[in-house]
């Protein structure tokens, strides 16, 4: 049981921390080329999705863990889906500036 709790805690934290710096995760995913523990992460988040008691769209547990299934491209994308966390990159018309 308690390797039970330790998985819906951690997936949990991991999937809050994932949505809040998403620019920060990935460069880490990136540079130190963390494939076998991407994995891990993306079995547990499955795993946790199956559990409705606990993570069900009802409830923030539920709400936090699907939207990071949208981030980690587990789900399709919700069409209205946007992570507010992360940086957008300014496009052409807010980097040009007016002359007064």
């Amino acid at each position: 049981m308690d390797s039970l709790s330790l998985i819906y805690e951690n997936c949990a934290l991991f999937s809050d921390l994932y949505l809040r710096y998403p620019d920060i995760t990935e460069s880490l995913y990136k540079k130190f080329k963390w494939t076998d523990f991407t994995d891990v992460i993306k079995k547990s988040i499955q795993f946790c999705s199956e559990s409705k008691d606990i993570f069900n769209s009802k409830n923030e547990h539920g709400k936090l863990l699907n939207l990071a299934m949208q981030e980690l491209q587990l789900v399709p994308k919700n069409p209205n889906y946007q992570n507010p966390y992360r940086k957008v990159l300014p496009t052409s018309e807010q980097k040009t500036v007016k002359k007064t």
